[in-house]
């Protein structure tokens, strides 16, 4: 008959007889496992209050983040300055994509297109604010006013057969073509009629932007490849008749031909701006010049 044993865990032990039914207990090793394990973490739910305390009672100057802010504008400026000059990489020495563009900080070069055919119209007061700003800012600028030039907006037979040949064959855009390869910026100014651009103004692109002046088409390609790289900032001035909400339910295609087909054929870092004045068969007379005032401050910030 087995003895029981007194063990509540009835766990066999180092002396135990032979006849008893129990699990064998190995010894514990405990000098060397617990060297092998650290210390058990007591006591840190006191510590770390006791660490925020003193984090929080140290002894701040007053108004510690308004003083720091002058200082690291200043170093963001400097930082700032040093990257857009020139970065260092393996030894030599590259330009910042962009560092170096014309007008980074002065005069830029401004061609002004200008579309409508009438004289004292508000969009006429739109372009003479626009050249009044530019020049307020210092800037250098050409107009290309295309009634007053008798710019003939239809593409002819010829030029829609032979649009892949060379600009110098084609002298009737030869100017134009001239002025949007001087260019830094390009402002457009005129009235939105029917959700786009007038006809003379899309004549003007459909003749002037055309292969070996706005883009290059390889012999067997089907990309082409933009060639006005000197322009880095488009900037349209227009007036809408229906209202904002409206011009954003019918797309506003007029701004998506400026702001993507032009862009895409321009600098590859390119900006572009949208200065709109809605409704404007019910807007104030405040609420125009208010406008005026807008364009002509945008134009002599313009970089």
């Amino acid at each position: 008959m087995e003895q029981p044993t007194g063990d509540p865990e009835r766990l066999a032990r180092a002396g135990d007889g032979a006849r008893r039914r129990l699990r064998f207990q190995q010894p514990r090793q405990s000098s060397t496992r617990s060297r092998q394990h650290p210390p058990h973490r007591r006591n840190q739910h006191v510590w770390l209050p006791a660490i925020v305390c003193a984090f929080r009672q140290r002894q701040w100057p007053a108004h510690a983040g308004a003083s720091a802010a002058p200082q690291r504008l200043a170093i963001a400026h400097e930082v700032a300055r040093v990257v857009r000059d020139r970065y260092h990489h393996g030894g030599c020495t590259r330009r910042v994509p962009g560092a170096s563009r014309p007008g980074a900080g002065g005069a830029v070069k401004v061609l002004v297109v200008y579309s409508h055919p009438v004289e004292g119209s508000f969009t006429s007061a739109l372009r003479d604010r626009v050249l009044a700003g530019l020049n307020a800012g210092g800037h250098e600028t050409r107009l290309d006013d295309l009634y007053a030039d008798d710019f003939r907006p239809e593409l002819s037979a010829w030029e829609r057969t032979n649009h892949l040949l060379p600009p110098e064959h084609k002298p009737e855009i030869a100017a134009y073509a001239a002025n949007l390869r001087w260019c830094d910026a390009l402002v457009l100014v005129y009235p939105t009629w029917w959700s786009g651009q007038p006809a003379m103004l899309k004549g003007w692109m459909d003749r002037v932007w055309v292969a070996g002046v706005a883009y290059d088409l390889p012999e067997g390609g089907n990309r082409i490849r933009p060639r006005l790289h000197n322009i880095r900032r488009i900037v349209t001035v227009t007036s809408h008749g229906s209202s904002k909400s409206i011009n954003a339910i019918q797309g506003e295609s007029g701004k998506r031909v400026v702001n993507r087909s032009l862009r895409v054929l321009c600098n590859r870092y390119a900006r572009t701006r949208w200065l709109a004045l809605y409704r404007i068969d019910r807007c104030s007379a405040q609420t125009r010049e208010a406008f005026l005032a807008k364009t002509e401050r945008s134009m002599q910030r313009l970089r």
